[in-house]
């Protein structure tokens, strides 16, 4: 059974898994303090940003890419990268069933 992510856990997780994968610490960094208390949709998905009217010109949610991480605790990872490189969700395709 994977570890149930805590703020903090999933911080520590991501810096590790992204330190290989991102060109600067300012932007790894950037991307990891953007991880706060979101809201659970269900036991495979948190959200940062309000999803409501995505890809509207006045929604907090423009979609950008996708970022595919494998983690050791948690599995593999799917983060919902939005314009500006925020990160509006993660997916935990390991809980998905």
């Amino acid at each position: 059974m994977r570890n149930r992510p805590t703020k903090e856990n999933l911080k520590l997780e991501l810096l590790n898994i992204l330190e290989n994968k991102i060109s600067t610490a300012t932007e790894l960094m950037s991307f990891t303090e953007q991880i706060k208390d979101g809201n659970r949709e269900s036991k495979a998905s948190i959200y940062f940003v309000d999803t409501k009217i995505p890809n509207k010109p006045n929604s907090e949610w423009k979609f950008q890419e996708n970022l595919v991480l494998e983690s050791k605790i948690y599995g593999t990872l799917i983060l919902d990268i939005l314009t500006e490189n925020r990160i509006g969700g993660i997916k935990f395709l390991n809980n998905a069933k």
